[in-house]
């Protein structure tokens, strides 16, 4: 009858609409991850970038101490006297012959 077609329509309506509420909270949840995975992408990045710049701050300083020490090692030796004083053979004592000793001047 048309009025049992009538209810069935309305009935397959009112599903319908159930199903695009359902469809759309279910795009909701999907555009929030969405979101997400992109802020977590752009943290990725930046952390990225930081860890390459922490790595050229470290090999920046690390060479800047080295040029310090080759530095500081040229003016430490330019500014002192020689490592080791030269060479200066410790002769024996020699004994005056006045003294009875057995060495002869």
């Amino acid at each position: 009858t048309i009025n049992h077609q009538n209810n069935r329509i309305l009935e397959l309506e009112n599903q319908n609409a159930q199903h695009q509420e359902t469809i759309n909270r279910q795009q909701e949840t999907v555009n929030r991850q969405n979101n997400r995975i992109q802020d977590q992408q752009i943290l990725i990045q930046n952390y990225e970038i930081e860890i390459q710049s922490t790595d050229f701050e470290n090999l920046f300083a690390a060479a800047c101490l080295l040029l310090f020490f080759f530095e500081y090692n040229k003016l430490h030796h330019a500014n002192s006297p020689q490592l080791l004083p030269p060479y200066n053979p410790v002769k024996p004592p020699v004994p005056s012959n006045s003294c009875g000793g057995d060495y002869q001047n």
